[in-house]
């Protein structure tokens, strides 16, 4: 079963933990999720089940959008328009082997274990490269470069360095962003671009340190703080505005857990099993 989800114990998780406690404890405690994501994530998030479809061969790409649950099927038009271009240019370009399809790995960073699922780990000319698929509305030129300045890659690329090798016995390679055109207009479609060498050795040490801090001060205030949700209140004002508008979990810091389902709240369980109905698993 290919799970395009979230990493249990991943960049995301740390750093919203790191920004913003409350939307820590909504997202990873309380288990709450909007049932309705915005059009980026919405349209992001059928994408990436496309390409899992397609570049595992476990089903059809258009079909696995097509069945997804309504929180994110209703960006389903525009989201095949985006697919359809992009099979075209990966028909002329996909030029390796398939090795994995988003499968979770873990590295121990000052004895604690930190995750990233992988969107796709393929090999090209005897070595492994990890793909990070991005949809973008920007110009997808830029898009890999504004990425590649965020820890998130940084701790992909560690994982590719120290983890991969040893699992799958061949070389690494790199990280290659493929930023695909989201607009399902713009004239190129697809860029594919190598970040990993832009990476330098103090930027990666700083990026991982900072991580394994995250991680090791999370561990400790989940042993401190338990479930109780007012020990999680605290909250970070500046962090409601993200670079998508609003918070999506805005509507609960105001009015409370009590009304998750008032605002369109619901478990993340019940989200996970409408993805693994929809893909027939």
């Amino acid at each position: 079963m290919i799970n395009s989800g979230k990493s249990k114990r991943g960049y995301h998780r740390l750093a919203t933990f790191s920004t913003c406690q409350k939307l820590y404890y909504y997202q990873e405690i309380a288990h709450l999720e909007p049932d309705v994501l915005g059009e980026p994530l919405a349209l992001g998030t059928l994408f990436h089940a496309a390409a899992a479809a397609h570049y595992s061969g476990e089903a059809d790409p258009v079909e696995t959008m097509r069945q997804m649950p309504e929180r994110v099927s209703y960006m389903f038009v525009q989201a095949k328009r985006v697919w359809d271009r992009y099979v075209e240019y990966a028909e002329k370009h996909d030029d390796f082997r398939v090795v994995s399809v988003e499968e979770e790995f873990a590295i121990r960073l000052l004895g604690e274990e930190v995750t990233a699922r992988l969107d796709l780990v393929v090999e090209r000319h005897g070595a492994l490269w990890i793909y990070e698929h991005k949809s973008t509305k920007q110009n997808v030129t830029y898009h890999p470069r504004e990425w590649a300045g965020k820890g998130q890659p940084v701790l992909q690329d560690a994982i590719g360095r120290l983890v991969l090798p040893e699992v799958f016995g061949i070389p690494y390679g790199g990280l290659i962003i493929n930023a695909v055109d989201a607009t399902g207009a713009a004239a190129q479609v697809v860029n594919r671009e190598r970040v990993d060498d832009r990476f330098t050795s103090p930027w990666r040490d700083t990026v991982l340190m900072g991580l394994a801090n995250t991680a090791r001060q999370e561990t400790a205030a989940r042993e401190e703080r338990g479930t109780d949700a007012l020990v999680w209140m605290g909250g970070n004002a500046e962090a409601c505005m993200t670079k998508w508008g609003v918070c999506s979990h805005r509507a609960l810091c105001l009015n409370g857990e009590a009304h998750a389902a008032m605002h369109g709240f619901v478990l993340a369980a019940d989200v996970a099993t409408k993805y693994r109905e929809a893909a027939g698993r």
